[in-house]
């Protein structure tokens, strides 16, 4: 076991999950929501943080989904703002380098096939993405931080999130509609773990002691949710409940962004063909 202590907070999220099978040589402390509520005890955060003295903090902790930040705003801002500022000074104090997780909704996402990176100026148009955008303002004050900019994110672990509910309906034979007009550059979860394991070996080259530094981390891959998950589909060979559809299809009032593409400037693309997501996918949650 190294020497590296690194504290992943919102341990029970999908990424945390992944993540921490990827770190079993490290001294991985686990914390989650329901050990410390971050909307109600920040105090107790900082007790938790200073007795353990993490060298390393991943910040997994998130309010997700437009829908969801969009009706409880106040709650967005606390978690996707506040606290990693919050975290951020505490890691400060305690000389700890400290990884977060940005998003790709800091972006206005109107252009299609047009991919955005580090340098794209940000436009965020929903309470998530403007949310996260000032964390990402905020942060840069400090350094030692790290800012992983990521698209729509899907696997094993991400049994919550958008690709992994619908998979589950196509597997019970149910009749699914997906969107066949909302793109993004899609990330396997297993390929982000292996991105930030590689970091955290290499630390000394990607944490500035000038200002936080923002890396988009995505695929190569841009595609519908609708041809995402038509790729699952045809692979269990269940493609005939599935229907395309616009976006406008869904109940939904709020405007969303639809093409939330990104590319990196500094190479940081999964090289992994979505095929072999998918079935590396399907074989994970088989076994």
């Amino acid at each position: 076991m190294t020497k590296d202590k690194i504290m992943i907070t919102g341990s029970t999220s999908g990424v945390a999950i992944e993540l921490a099978s990827h770190l079993k040589k490290y001294n991985v402390i686990k914390v989650s929501r329901s050990q410390i509520d971050v909307i109600k005890n920040f105090c107790k955060y900082e007790n938790f943080i200073i007795k353990n003295k993490p060298k390393i903090i991943i910040n997994c902790i998130a309010a997700n989904g437009i829908d969801y930040c969009e009706n409880n705003p106040q709650e967005a801002f606390k978690i996707n703002t506040a606290f990693p500022v919050f975290l951020a000074k505490i890691s400060q104090r305690i000389g700890a380098k400290l990884i977060h997780f940005s998003t790709a909704a800091v972006f206005s996402g109107k252009k299609f096939k047009k991919l955005y990176n580090e340098n794209s100026i940000a436009n965020p148009n929903t309470i998530y993405g403007l949310s996260k955008y000032f964390a990402d303002e905020f942060l840069s004050c400090y350094t030692n931080i790290l800012i992983l900019r990521v698209p729509m994110l899907y696997g094993p672990t991400h049994k919550k999130q958008l690709i992994s509910r619908l998979l589950l309906k196509i597997m019970k034979n149910h009749k699914i509609y997906a969107s066949s007009d909302v793109y993004s550059t899609p990330l396997y979860i297993p390929e982000l773990a292996k991105i930030i394991v590689g970091i955290i070996k290499n630390k000394k080259k990607f944490f500035s002691k000038k200002s936080a530094e923002i890396i988009n981390v995505s695929s190569k891959n841009y595609i519908s949710i609708y041809q995402l998950v038509r790729k699952y589909a045809i692979y269990l060979k269940k493609t005939g409940n599935l229907v395309d559809v616009k976006n406008k299809y869904f109940s939904n009032a709020l405007i969303k962004p639809k093409y939330l593409g990104l590319k990196s400037k500094k190479k940081y693309t999964s090289q992994m063909l979505i095929n072999d997501c998918v079935k590396d996918h399907l074989e994970k949650i088989n076994k």
